[in-house]
Parts: structure tokens; sequence; C-alpha cells
């Protein structure tokens, strides 16, 4: 089963009304090393607090949002190229959309490989109750 998804985004900015669309090929699976990757970054753009003063939690969830969001792509539109992955647009709205449409990606990644669990596990039960009545028969 491929483990990455194309999502498309088509938003309109929050505080200046552009349009932002494009497509995003995105890893519905991460590695411990994509984990890290998306941490790392997110305490690269939070940046050291001196006084020990935590970010504001908006800050950190954006921070978050846009750690995941790099760890996880492996092709993203140019749009998205040229502000420096997220941090140089001037909407808001466009990194939250994006995470939004890789969470319902992977939501329905999830749900594939439910579904396909569940009839290979059905397979198996009638495979295994015709082996039994074949074995009683003899």
């Amino acid at each position: 089963m491929k483990t990455s998804k194309v999502i498309s985004v088509n938003v309109v900015g929050d505080s200046t009304g552009r349009s932002y669309s494009g497509d995003f090929t995105v890893k519905m699976v991460m590695t411990q090393r994509d984990e890290f990757h998306a941490d790392l970054r997110r305490r690269q753009i939070l940046g050291p607090s001196p006084d020990g003063t935590p970010p504001a939690s908006k800050l950190q969830w954006d921070a978050f949002m846009l750690g995941q969001i790099q760890a996880r792509t492996v092709e993203s539109p140019k749009f998205w190229q040229d502000s420096d992955f997220g941090m140089d647009l001037e909407d808001s709205n466009v990194a939250t959309a994006v995470y939004n449409e890789i969470l319902k990606a992977e939501d329905e990644f999830k749900s594939e490989i439910l579904k396909d669990s569940e009839e290979a596990l059905e397979k198996l039960k009638k495979k295994s109750a015709k082996e039994a009545k074949k074995m009683t028969e003899e």
C-alpha cells in the first residue's frame, strides 16, 4: 500500500485575500526520524526563551503545524517553497488549511487500512471454516 498521498489545497488568505492553490505530496505514515524532524523544526521556529516564558499558545500551535507539514511533505507547490515552507506567508490560515487537509487524508488512509484489515480477516475466517469443515468430513 502506498504511504504517501497527494492533497490539493485551494484557500484564500484571511489577511491579504490572495489565492493559494496547489498539490502537496505528503506522507501518511511517519518514521521516528520524521517525528524527530517535525519536533526539531517546531523548536527551531519557536527559538530560545531566555527568561523561561513560553511563547503564546497560538504560536506554539503554529510552530507544531509547520513542523508537521515540513516533516510530512515530499513535494509542495511553488508558493509553499517560495514562502520558506509557510514561514513567510502573510496569511496564517493557509498553513492551517494545509495541515487540516493532511489530517483528513491521514484519517482516510487509516480507514482504508482498517477496511483492508477487516476484509483480510473475513477471508481468513472463511478459509479456516472451510478447512475445518473439510477436516471433519474426512
